[in-house]
């Protein structure tokens, strides 16, 4: 590592080498089916120099690993897996001691010129999910299509200072009663990765649009992903099921998940259920949460959402329980917020969460934390979508935007005084749009970033000591797709978003508590999806990865990789 910082960040896009912090850097020679990939490897620092196993490009486009490349991508050199294995383990050991020269956990501020390194190839790949641990192994899963019309989850890894492995398929869409079907649909996945390093994927799987079951698989360093298993609620419906059910929702009303640092996590889901009123067939959703606990598995579900719930200040009561996300402290306690609407036509809307206790293993009653009374006539069609983040002591902060468009609000939880007064942290009042898509991430002493978009603007704000700070514009004629920021261990913060044909990043500069100018990180004919995870441990670390078209002709699209030194 040259400089005075040993932070990596890798993002990716369309192929980039993966460098781990303190270990030693192996080239994968993934070309997506092109020349032969190199077969030597460069020490990295702090680590060794390990043989990379002679990996050639596939001629079918996907990765072959360090493990040596073969025609399918599957088949490996015994000696390139070890070599992998001890480079990881070198990297590892570095940047738990903090032996790597310079490491001190802070983010860097260049990107590496180096270009990206393709972890898969396909037409139609959508939504990454990316995970990395606190040792730098990073695990990423993603929606593709596979046969005809049918989509379904792959996944690939990466162990410290080594290879993308070849990618595998994690989902199956063989339906039980109905085959293999153009028609059954995969839809993009979830994805948490803990400390060390074991992760659980979520996603629906859709029969003819219609939702019928939530999946989820587990990740094991090492040994893999367990096969899928169905975790909803309630029983499948492919449209023609029981009176007043259906399957978990998609989109903003997709599942969520999240992890503690010793590997037990928690989804939740908005699923369909028979409401208060009795009428068949009724659709209207409730929100779930799942347990998965490192030692015993899944546990049940859990209602967390109350059906006919009066709505405080109001003459109604709630209907529809959607949007949900969840976070999961370092003790495994979790809070899940979630947006709530009412049964009476454009009435009021609201913003509600629940507290999982660890110790008891229960979630509390679901507590308002946001009513807005005729938010629901402002704009039609409008929905708020609620994110959560939480410190090391268990203290979370919640932002969303109202249901009128205008204005993105926060309030904080703590266990001994509950949710505080909603606050606008926003320019409401000089806003020409609608604000949409609030992310927020929080670092383990509860400082926290929240951006958001307001028409083609992103804005942004930090909060600290207690307070939020005063919102600034960062970016105009942004894209979408704006990912939650993430933060190293010295309170610095890295945030990504896609404009079509570019990835961009913002860094926010903990010790001055400033944000810095966006700055380019890839190119592409088309660039989408973006994601970024940083690492804990004395050497620091982070990770990024997206969807792309090269802009080289005849390329292929996929998903890649570039690092930030």
């Amino acid at each position: 590592m040259r400089g005075l910082q040993c932070l990596r960040v890798l993002a990716v896009l369309a192929g980039a080498a993966a460098v781990g912090c303190g270990s030693s850097q192996s080239n994968a020679g993934a070309d997506g089916g092109g020349a032969s990939g190199s077969a030597d490897s460069n020490a990295g620092e702090g680590g060794s120099a390990a043989d990379a196993g002679g990996a050639d490009g596939q001629a079918d486009g996907t990765i072959g690993s360090d493990a040596g490349g073969g025609a399918d991508g599957k088949a490996g050199s015994v000696d390139g897996a070890a070599a992998d294995q001890a480079a990881s383990d070198q990297g590892a050991s570095d940047a738990a001691s903090g032996t790597g020269p310079g490491c001190d956990g802070a983010v860097g501020t260049s990107w590496d010129a180096a270009p990206p390194v393709l972890i898969a190839k396909n037409d139609y790949i959508s939504q990454p999910e990316l995970g990395v641990d606190r040792l730098g192994n990073a695990v990423v899963v993603w929606e593709q299509q596979t046969n005809q019309q049918v989509y379904a989850i792959w996944a690939s890894s990466r162990p410290a200072g080594g290879a993308w492995q070849a990618p595998t398929a994690l989902s199956n869409e063989d339906h039980p009663a109905m085959g293999l079907d153009p028609n059954m649909i995969e839809i993009p996945p979830q994805l948490a990765v803990s400390d060390n390093g074991t992760g659980v994927a979520v996603w629906p799987m859709h029969f003819n649009l219609v939702p019928i079951q939530l999946q989820a698989s587990h990740f094991t360093p090492g040994q893999g992903w367990d096969g899928p298993v169905v975790i909803n609620a309630l029983p499948a419906d492919a449209g023609v099921g029981p009176p007043g059910v259906r399957g978990v929702g998609n989109g903003q009303s997709g599942p969520q998940v999240a992890i503690d640092p010793n590997g037990n996590a928690i989804a939740v889901w908005a699923e369909g259920v028979q409401d208060v009123d009795a009428q068949a067939p009724n659709y209207d959703p409730q929100v779930y949460a799942r347990r998965y606990g490192a030692a015993g598995g899944w546990g049940p579900a859990a209602l967390l959402s109350a059906n006919g719930q009066a709505i405080p200040g109001t003459s109604q009561t709630t209907l529809d329980s959607e949007t949900p996300h969840v976070a999961v402290d370092p003790a495994g306690d979790a809070v899940a917020v979630w947006s709530v609407s009412s049964t009476k036509s454009g009435g009021a809307e609201a913003v509600q969460a629940a507290h999982y206790d660890a110790a008891t293993n229960t979630w509390g009653a679901p507590a308002f934390v946001d009513v807005c009374a005729g938010c629901s006539t402002a704009i039609s069609g409008y929905q708020t979508t609620p994110r959560v983040a939480v410190d090391a002591q268990g203290n979370a902060i919640a932002i969303w935007n109202r249901f009128d468009g205008h204005g993105v609000w926060s309030s904080r939880f703590t266990r001994a005084g509950g949710w505080s007064a909603p606050q606008d942290i926003s320019d409401s009042k000089n806003e020409q749009s609608a604000d949409d898509s609030p992310r927020i991430g929080m670092d383990a002493a509860g400082n926290a970033i929240a951006i958001w978009f307001e028409g083609p603007f992103l804005h942004a704000n930090h909060y600290k000591a207690g307070a939020w700070g005063s919102p600034v514009t960062l970016a105009s004629n942004v894209g979408d797709q704006l990912i939650q920021p993430v933060f190293d261990s010295a309170g610095n913060a890295l945030f990504v978003w896609s404009d079509t044909s570019t990835i961009d990043l913002v860094r926010f500069d903990g010790a001055t508590a400033t944000f810095g100018a966006p700055q380019v990180i890839a190119t592409a004919t088309y660039a989408g999806s973006p994601l970024i995870a940083t690492r804990g441990g004395a050497c620091g670390g982070a990770l990024a990865v997206y969807g792309a078209t090269p802009v080289e002709a005849g390329a292929n699209k996929g998903i890649f990789a570039i690092e930030q030194r």
